[in-house]
């Protein structure tokens, strides 16, 4: 799993990024939440990723929106649409 902070494209919001890759190159989960907040938070949005043939074929949200309410650490236990 890797971290980083950004800011949102035009806003100054920082957001820190949480990515969970399947054992090779390929972000499988992407979690965005303020810069602090524990991955045992209901504070993020996290997104699944799809790849056929090492290309990028689909990107779901947890429980079908983007909102700030998920726990990151309960990733694998979303239904991504």
């Amino acid at each position: 799993m890797a971290e980083s902070t950004f800011n949102v494209a035009g806003t100054e919001k920082p957001l820190t990024r949480l990515i969970d890759f399947d054992g090779g190159r390929q972000p499988i989960f992407i979690g965005e939440a303020t810069p602090g907040t524990l991955s045992s938070a209901a504070k993020w949005r996290i997104q699944k990723r799809a790849y056929t043939d090492n290309k990028l074929i689909s990107i779901k949200w947890a429980e079908g929106n983007g909102n700030f309410v998920h726990i990151y650490n309960n990733r694998g236990t979303f239904t991504y649409t």
